[in-house]
C-alpha cells in the first residue's frame, strides 16, 4: 500500500472545531504539527486589513467586520480562531468542561512576522507562511525550507452553528487520511482494484457485486472495560453481518492495531519460533499479521451472497454450518487478498511467504481459544486442508517446514471449495466435510501440548489502573 506523510483532517463542533495537519500531503512534510481551532461563523468575506496583537498572534479583519486570529504555539504549530460575537482569543472550549490543552502546550517561537501587498496579507514564522489572498480570503500553508504548498485552501473558510468546513485542493500525487485516534495509512486512490473478480473460483461464484461505501480504519484500543478485559480481545470488528447491507453499501471495518501487535509480540512470535523450523522463522512478521487480520474482514464482504442454483441466500441454506465456513472463508479469502495484493505490488512491506507462515503460526494460536466454536471449527479446516496438501509437514524435531508453492495452490484450492459449497448451498457436503476435518488431530495436540508447555499465554490483558490510564507510570 502506498504511504507518505499527509495531511489529517480532524473536524470536531462548535464551540471550538479542530482541524490537525500533521506533516504534508506532496513528498516530506512539516516536522512536527499544525493545530487550528476556530469558534463558529459564517463565508469569509474580502480582508480589510492585518495586525499583530502580540508576539505570536495577528488578526485579520473582513469585509464583515468579523476577525479571524493566528495564533501560534511553535514554529510550525498555529490555531486559527473566530468569535462571531466579537469575543477575544481565548483557550480551547469545550462541552461539557473539560482541558483539552496539556498543561504547557507552547514551544517558543522565535518570531512572528506580519507582510503585506496588493495582493495578499502573510503571516510567517521562520518555518512557515500561512498567506492569504485579501480578494478571496483564500489560504495557502507553505513549508519555507523548500517553499513547498502543504496545504491550500480551495474555498473560504467556512463557518455554521453546526459545522466548520475547510476544503482543501487535491493534486494527483497526493493523499488524504483520516485523523483522530486512527492509525493506518493506506490508498487505493485513482484506482479499482477490483478483487472481487480476482478470486480463485469459476466465474458463476463472484458475480456478487459488493457495496462501494465500505469504510476500514486502524485505531488504538484506548480501554477494555469490564468482560472485555477479562475475556478474549478483540483485534478486529466488521459489522454488519446483513448480506442486505452489504450489496448496498458495504460493511464498516475496524483494526485495532496495539490489541494486535500485543497479541504479535507475545503470542504469535513466540509460538511461531517454538513450531518454524529455524530457516523459516524469518518469515514471521507483525506486518504480515497486520495485514492478514484486515483481509479477514474485507473477506466477509466478498465471495458468494445467493446460491446460483436458485436455493436462496448462502445464509438460510447453509443453516448451522453458515458460520464456520464463512469464517473459513474469511480466513483463506484473506490470505489470498493479501498474497494478491503483494503480487500487484500494492502491499509493499511484506512478502507473500511472510503473509503464508505468519498465516500457518497464526492458526496455532487462534486454536488455542478452543476447535468447538464455529471460528475454531473453520481454524481447523483451513489447517487439515492445507496439511493434507503438503502445504507443510514436520521434520524429525517436530517443526515445521512449509512448502510455499504448494501452500499457494492449497490457498487458491481450498478458496475455491469453500464458494463451491457456499454457492451451491451445498450443507450436506459441508457437514461431512467439517465433521470429518473440524477436528484437532493427535499430532496438532501434541502441538499445542508444546506451546502450552513453553508457558506462552493463551490471550493478552490490559493493564489499564489509574496509574496507567493518568500518565503516573511508564
Amino acid at each position: 500500500m502506498k504511504s507518505n506523510k499527509t495531511l489529517l483532517l480532524a473536524l470536531s463542533l462548535p464551540l471550538v472545531s479542530t482541524v490537525s495537519l500533521n506533516g504534508s500531503i506532496l513528498n516530506g512534510g512539516l516536522s512536527d504539527k499544525a493545530v487550528v481551532n476556530t469558534a463558529t461563523d459564517t463565508s469569509e468575506k474580502a480582508i480589510l486589513n492585518a495586525i499583530m496583537i502580540n508576539p505570536t498572534t495577528a488578526d485579520i479583519l473582513f469585509s464583515d467586520n468579523t476577525r479571524l486570529s493566528i495564533d501560534f504555539y511553535g514554529e510550525n504549530i498555529f490555531r486559527f480562531f473566530k468569535d462571531n460575537s466579537g469575543g477575544i482569543i481565548r483557550k480551547p472550549e469545550a462541552k461539557p468542561d473539560a482541558d483539552i490543552l496539556v498543561d504547557s502546550p507552547r514551544e517558543k517561537v522565535s518570531g512572528v512576522t506580519l507582510t503585506e501587498n496588493d495582493e495578499e496579507i502573510a503571516v510567517s514564522t521562520s518555518k512557515v507562511r500561512i498567506s492569504f489572498d485579501k480578494q478571496t480570503s483564500l489560504f495557502k500553508l507553505i513549508r519555507l525550507s523548500d517553499n513547498c504548498v502543504v496545504a491550500e485552501a480551495a474555498s473560504p473558510l467556512e463557518f455554521t452553528k453546526k459545522n466548520v468546513s475547510v476544503l482543501l485542493k487535491e493534486r494527483k500525487d497526493e493523499y488524504f487520511y483520516g485523523g483522530g485516534v486512527q492509525n493506518g495509512r493506506f490508498s487505493h486512490k485513482g484506482k479499482i482494484i477490483a478483487i472481487q473478480k480476482e478470486l480463485p473460483c469459476a466465474p458463476e461464484y463472484k458475480t456478487f457485486v459488493p457495496g462501494t461505501s465500505s469504510d476500514l480504519n486502524v485505531y488504538d484500543a484506548v480501554y477494555y472495560a469490564g468482560d472485555c478485559n477479562a475475556g478474549s480481545k478483540t483485534i478486529a470488528i466488521n459489522l454488519p453481518n446483513d448480506d442486505r447491507v452489504h450489496a448496498l453499501k458495504g460493511t464498516r471495518r475496524l483494526q485495532l492495531r496495539n490489541a494486535m501487535k500485543a497479541k504479535f509480540d507475545k503470542i504469535l512470535m513466540p509460538i511461531g519460533e517454538l513450531i518454524l523450523t529455524h530457516e523459516q522463522q524469518k518469515y514471521l512478521n507483525f506486518d504480515a499479521f497486520f495485514w492478514n487480520v484486515t483481509f479477514h474482514e474485507v473477506a466477509h464482504g466478498l465471495g458468494v451472497k445467493q446460491t446460483i442454483n436458485g436455493k436462496g441466500s448462502v445464509d438460510s441454506v447453509m443453516g448451522t454450518e453458515k458460520t464456520s465456513w464463512e469464517e473459513a472463508k474469511a480466513d483463506i479469502l484473506g490470505l489470498f487478498m493479501v498474497t494478491k495484493l503483494v503480487e500487484m505490488g500494492e502491499i509493499t512491506n511484506i512478502t507473500a511467504e511472510d503473509a503464508i507462515a505468519t498465516y500457518i503460526a497464526g492458526i496455532l494460536r487462534s486454536v488455542r481459544f478452543g476447535a468447538a466454536s464455529s471460528h475454531g471449527k473453520a481454524n481447523m479446516m483451513c489447517f487439515n486442508y492445507m496439511e493434507k496438501a503438503g502445504a507443510f509437514s514436520r521434520d524429525a524435531k517436530g517443526q515445521y517446514v512449509i512448502d510455499f508453492a504448494k501452500a499457494k495452490d492449497a490457498m487458491n484450492s481450498w478458496a475455491a471449495l469453500i464458494l463451491k459449497t457456499q454457492g451451491d448451498g451445498d450443507i450436506e457436503f459441508a457437514t461431512k466435510f467439517r465433521t470429518e476435518n473440524g477436528g484437532i488431530t493427535p499430532a496438532l495436540q501434541a502441538d499445542l501440548d508444546r506451546i502450552n508447555g513453553a508457558g506462552i499465554p493463551r490471550d493478552i490483558r490490559f493493564i489499564q489502573d489509574e496509574e496507567v490510564l493518568f500518565g503516573k507510570v511508564d
